[in-house]
C-alpha cells in the first residue's frame, strides 16, 4: 500500500472517529433533552388531571372521571393514561400503540427513549381515592431525533467528503517530491542524472531532496570524470598531441577493422601524404611555428575530406599523414587531394616561410577487404615512391576492374525478390563458454543455389539502393525463425544505414516486431559511425526498439576518437569492439590496454556489455579477459553455422 493511501486511510479513519463521536454526542444530547421533555410533559399532565378529578367529580363517579380522562387523552399525544384505585387496581386505561410513521424500527430500537411516567393522587378532601398515571407518547421525540440524525449525517458526510478531497489534494502536492525521488532513483539506475527542482516546502522533504540532489550531482560528476579519463587515455593511446588526429596505432586499428569488414565496398581508397625534409623546416623556423603550419594544413584537409563518407585522417609520424576512405573510389580521393600541395605552399608563403622547403608528395592507392594491412600499405607506399621518383605531387594506382557482370546483378536482384536467403549464426560466448547470442550473417543464393559472397553483393546493394529491401528480408526471416523455434537464443541482426534514414522502413520494422513479439530474443546492431552521422535519427530508432523490448548493440565500436559520454544518451545494451583492437591487445601496449580497460569499466558502470570481436585464438581471448571483457566472438569461439542446422542439432 502506498504512503499516500496509508496517510489518506489514517486521516479518513481519524476524521470518521471524530465525526462519529461528535455525531453520537449530539444525538445523545438531543435524546436526553427529549426524554426529559417527555417526563416533564407527563408530570404536568398528571398533576393537572389529578387536580381536576379531585375537585370536579365524586370519587364514585367513574363515568365523569372517564370523560375527563378521554378529553385529555384525545387532545394530547400520550402513550397511556391509567386510573387506579388506592389498592393499585386499574379502574380505567387509555393507550396508543408505539408505532411511528417515517422512523425505521432499527432507529427506535437503537435509541430507546423509555419515557418516564408522571403520577398524581386523586383526593376527596384529605382522603386519597385513586391515582392517575400519565406516560407521554415518544413519537414526536423519535421524529425529531430522526430528523436530527439525517441532518447531522448529511452535514458530516458533506464535511467529511470536502475534508477528504482537500486532504487528498494536499497529500498529492505534499508527497509529489517522493514520486520525483522515485523517478530520480530509477533514472540513477539507468545512469541518467536528474536534479529535482524546485525544492519542496516541507522541511524534512526539502532536506531529503537536497541530499538526493547532491548525490545525483556527485554521481554525475564521477561519471563525467570517468568519461574524461577515458577520453584522455584514448588520446594518449591513439591521438597525435599536435594535431589531435589519430596516430599510427589508431590508423592501423581503423585500417584493420576496415579490412575485416565484410560490408565494406571495394575498392576502398588509401593515401599517404608526406612532407619531405620536415626536419630542415623545423631547424630554420622552430617547432612551434612549424606545428602551427601543420595545424593549419590539417584544418584544410579535414574540411576537404568531410565530403567523403567515413574518411579517417591520421598522422603516422612527424611528416606522414594517412587517409582511409572506405566508401570512396581512389580517383575521387585523388581529386580531393590533388590541390593539396599547392595549398601547402600557400600556407608556408602566408607565414613568410620559403614555399620550396618541405615539399608535399601524395600517393593514392586502393585496398581490398580481406587482404592484410601490409599488402594495403605496401601498395600505397609504392604509389608514394612513384610520386617521389617521378617528381610528381600526386601519383595514383588504379584498382583492377571489379564491377560485377550484368548477370551477377540480375542474380542478386532476383534472389532478393525470391527471398533466396540463408541465415548463418556466429556464436558469442561468455567466460564460461556459455552461449550468449548468435550474430545473424546473411548469405544470398543465385538460381542454381550457389552462394553469393557478402563481399560481392554488399557493395552492389549500396550502389543500387537495395539495402532497405535486403534488411527487410533478413529481419522478416529472423523474426519468423524466432516465432517458430523458441529454443533459439538471442539473435543479433545488423542494420544498414537505410534502417536509420528510411522512415518507411522504420515503420515497417516496428510493426513487424509488434506482430512477431520476439520477447526480447532479438537485438539490432548499428555501426558506431552511424551515431556520428545521424545522431538524432539513431537516438529515436534506439528508443523505439527499446520500447518494443528489443536489445540494441553498437558494432565496430572504437573506430572514432572522442568523448564516449554519448553512451549515456543512447544507452545501448552492448558494444562490439572493432577488430582493430586485437593487435594493441596482443602487443600489450600499455596505452591501448589502459584505454580499453577504462572503456570496459565505463561501459560496466552503465550496465553495457562489451563483446570482443575477431578473437581468433586463446591468447587473444585471455588478453581481453584480463582487461575485463566477458563476452567473445570470433573463429576461436565458433565459426558461422546455418541457423537451420543449429536448430536441427538442438532439436535432437
Amino acid at each position: 500500500m502506498s504512503l499516500k493511501t496509508q496517510l489518506s486511510a489514517f486521516i479518513l479513519g481519524l476524521l470518521l472517529t471524530v465525526l462519529a463521536a461528535n455525531f453520537w454526542l449530539n444525538l445523545d444530547s438531543t435524546r436526553a433533552f427529549l426524554q426529559n421533555q417527555l417526563k416533564t410533559h407527563a408530570e404536568d399532565t398528571a398533576t393537572s388531571l389529578g387536580v381536576t378529578l379531585s375537585h370536579a367529580v365524586q370519587p364514585d363517579d367513574l363515568a365523569a372521571m372517564e370523560t375527563f380522562i378521554n378529553a385529555v387523552f384525545d387532545r394530547g399525544y400520550y402513550l397511556s393514561i391509567t386510573l387506579t384505585d388506592p389498592d393499585g387496581k386499574v379502574r380505567y386505561r387509555r393507550q396508543n400503540p408505539l408505532k411511528i410513521e417515517g422512523v425505521p424500527t432499527w432507529f427506535i430500537q437503537l435509541l430507546d427513549l423509555h419515557p418516564e411516567a408522571g403520577t398524581a393522587e386523586i383526593m376527596s378532601g384529605w382522603i386519597p381515592v385513586g391515582q392517575i398515571t400519565v406516560v407521554s407518547h415518544p413519537g414526536y421525540a423519535y421524529e425529531q431525533l430522526w430528523e436530527s440524525f439525517i441532518n447531522l449525517l448529511i452535514l458530516f458526510a458533506v464535511l467529511g467528503g470536502l475534508f477528504l478531497t482537500l486532504s487528498m489534494f494536499y497529500l498529492h502536492h505534499l508527497l509529489a517530491p517522493l514520486k520525483k525521488m522515485v523517478r530520480q532513483a530509477q533514472a540513477i539506475v539507468q545512469k541518467h542524472y536528474v536534479v529535482q527542482e524546485p525544492l519542496p516546502g516541507a522541511t524534512e522533504l526539502r532536506q531529503v531532496v537536497s541530499a538526493i540532489n547532491t548525490m545525483v550531482l556527485k554521481l554525475k560528476d564521477i561519471f563525467t570524470r570517468e568519461a574524461e579519463i577515458n577520453a584522455r587515455l584514448q588520446r594518449m593511446a591513439y591521438a597525435d598531441p599536435v594535431t589531435g588526429l589519430g596516430n599510427r596505432a589508431f590508423f592501423e586499428m581503423v585500417l584493420d577493422s576496415a579490412l575485416a569488414d565484410e560490408t565494406c565496398p571495394r575498392p576502398g581508397a588509401l593515401a599517404i601524404v608526406r612532407l619531405h625534409d620536415l626536419q630542415t623546416l623545423n631547424e630554420r623556423h622552430g617547432y612551434p611555428q612549424v606545428n602551427q603550419l601543420i595545424q593549419t594544413l590539417v584544418k584544410h584537409m579535414v574540411e576537404r575530406l568531410n565530403h567523403l563518407p567515413e574518411t579517417t585522417l591520421a598522422r603516422l609520424n612527424g611528416s606522414d599523414f594517412a587517409i582511409l576512405a572506405p566508401q570512396t573510389d581512389p580517383a575521387d580521393l585523388a581529386a580531393v587531394l590533388q590541390t593539396l600541395p599547392e595549398l601547402w605552399a600557400h600556407i608556408k608563403q602566408d607565414a613568410q616561410v620559403d614555399p620550396s622547403l618541405s615539399p608535399m608528395r601524395i600517393g593514392v592507392a586502393y585496398y581490398l577487404p580481406g587482404e592484410t594491412r601490409a599488402e594495403a600499405l605496401t601498395r600505397t607506399n609504392d604509389a608514394l615512391q612513384q610520386a617521389e621518383t617521378e617528381g610528381e605531387a600526386l601519383h595514383r594506382l588504379t584498382p583492377p576492374d571489379d564491377s560485377l557482370p550484368l548477370e551477377k546483378v540480375w542474380h542478386i536482384e532476383e534472389a532478393l525478390e525470391a527471398g533466396r536467403l540463408t541465415l548463418l549464426g556466429q556464436p558469442v560466448q561468455d567466460g564460461q563458454n556459455a552461449l550468449h547470442s548468435l550474430e545473424v550473417l546473411a548469405q544470398l543464393r543465385d538460381g542454381q543455389g550457389n552462394p553469393i559472397a557478402a563481399r560481392e553483393f554488399t557493395p552492389l546493394l549500396q550502389r543500387e539502393g537495395l539495402e532497405a529491401q535486403f534488411d527487410r528480408l533478413v529481419v522478416d526471416k529472423t523474426l519468423g525463425l524466432l516465432s517458430q523455434h523458441p529454443e533459439l537464443p538471442l539473435l543479433s541482426v545488423n542494420l544498414t544505414e537505410a534502417a536509420v534514414t528510411d522512415l518507411d522502413f522504420q515503420h515497417w520494422l516496428l510493426a513487424r516486431i509488434r506482430k512477431a513479439r520476439p520477447a526480447q530474443r532479438i537485438a539490432f546492431e548499428l555501426p558506431e559511425a552511424l551515431l556520428h552521422r545521424h545522431s538524432d535519427a539513431c537516438a529515436v530508432l534506439i528508443e523505439h526498439l527499446h520500447r518494443e523490448g528489443c536489445q540494441v548493440g553498437l558494432d565496430h565500436f572504437g573506430r572514432h576518437l572522442g568523448d564516449k559520454r554519448f553512451l549515456q544518451l543512447y544507452k545501448p545494451d552492448y558494444l562490439k569492439l572493432a577488430p582493430g583492437f586485437v593487435e594493441g591487445v596482443c602487443r600489450r601496449d600499455d596505452k591501448a590496454t589502459s584505454y580499453l580497460a577504462s572503456l570496459v569499466e565505463m561501459a560496466g558502470s552503465l550496465d553495457i556489455d562489451v563483446i570482443a570481436t575477431a578473437v581468433e585464438d586463446a591468447a587473444v581471448r585471455q588478453r581481453y579477459a584480463e582487461l575485463g571483457v566477458r563476452l567473445f566472438q570470433g573463429y576461436h569461439i565458433g565459426r558461422p553455422i546455418d541457423l537451420k542446422e543449429w536448430i536441427a542439432r538442438h532439436e535432437r
